[in-house]
């Protein structure tokens, strides 16, 4: 179970650190206390999984949130029984995954051993122009077309 919005970069830091403390949080005691029982009756089968919900924590991935938070609430996500892992959009702190301020958090999860499931959010950066090449069609118009692979 994860949010549904995973990123939490429409808040200022000062806002996402409690939120995604808070999210974990909720989200844990949904995981602990649901029960498929509780959720639909069946007269056609027996439920195998009660009490095995679970789900991803978030994370205040955030410009300018200070990456100690961040580390915090990574120890938080593993803290908790029912979260396996973290959730999170492909902004990391506003610059993207390869942004060198995302190297501890990158550390962080790889000690963990949490899944982390990423979640495509915003508009993907266009790629560079090496990666175009223009030919002349018929009509003399140019067109772009991807480069051929090798």
């Amino acid at each position: 179970m994860s949010l549904a919005n995973p990123w939490l970069d429409f808040l200022t830091p000062e806002e996402a650190i409690p939120a995604a403390f808070a999210l974990n949080h909720d989200v844990e005691t949904y995981c602990a206390t649901y029960s498929p029982d509780d959720a639909a009756k069946s007269t056609e089968f027996e439920a195998l999984t009660t009490k095995r919900l679970f789900g991803f924590g978030s994370l205040p991935l955030v410009p300018g949130v200070p990456i100690d938070e961040v580390m915090k609430a990574i120890e938080l996500v593993v803290s908790l029984p029912h979260l396996r892992g973290v959730v999170m959009g492909t902004k990391g702190l506003g610059n993207g995954f390869d942004d060198p301020a995302m190297d501890r958090v990158w550390e962080k999860l790889a000690e963990s051993g949490l899944v982390v499931f990423v979640v495509s959010c915003g508009k993907p950066r266009p790629p560079p122009l090496p990666w175009l090449l223009i030919s002349a069609e018929p009509a003399g118009r140019p067109a772009l077309s991807p480069r051929p692979s090798r």
